[in-house]
């Protein structure tokens, strides 16, 4: 026969007030008391009364064992998931500060060029400058007609565009005004 003054005290010690300050490996132990404790009950009226009390606080206890270790396994997933959470917000942190300081770069010297530049904007592509060894490239002379007559009279167009030479005496007897 079980000692009803024992089972009496472990009923009184794991009432569900109790339970809440009670540490999980505490709880555990009631838990295994009462489970050794049910067969050893007698057939009498007491008996069988204090066995389904213990019977429903094994119950409670198993019930509170659980949800502890629910709340165990979800605060040690909520820490891992906030360290990975911490983790990816610093690397967005980091991103959009280096996307922010890639456009800063990138436009600055635009702004600066456009807004505060003192030259206007060359609206012609510059050519660039061509180096001591580059020959410059002969322009294309259209070939004169040949004149058609024996007499070869300069035509108009030719007058025009030959010039008197002169010499270099003649050149450096007349003061230029």
């Amino acid at each position: 026969m079980s000692d009803l003054g024992q089972a009496d005290k472990m009923l009184e010690e794991t009432e569900p007030n109790k339970l809440r300050e009670m540490p999980t490996e505490k709880v555990i132990e009631y838990e295994h008391n009462f489970a050794q404790q049910l067969p050893s009950f007698g057939m009498g009226t007491r008996d069988q009364q204090i066995q389904r009390l213990c019977q429903a606080r094994m119950e409670l206890l198993r019930q509170v064992i659980q949800e502890r270790r629910i709340e165990e396994r979800s605060e040690r997933q909520h820490q891992a998931s906030y360290k990975i959470e911490k983790r990816i917000l610093f690397w967005a942190i980091i991103g959009g500060v280096t996307g922010m300081l890639i456009l800063v770069a990138e436009y600055v010297p635009l702004i600066r060029d456009t807004f505060f530049s003192k030259a206007q904007p060359s609206t012609l592509p510059q050519a660039p400058p061509r180096s001591s060894l580059q020959s410059p490239t002969p322009t294309s002379v259209s070939p004169e007609p040949e004149a058609s007559s024996s007499t070869a009279m300069p035509s108009p167009e030719q007058a025009a565009t030959v010039q008197p030479s002169v010499s270099p005496l003649e050149s450096s007897d007349n003061p230029k005004d």
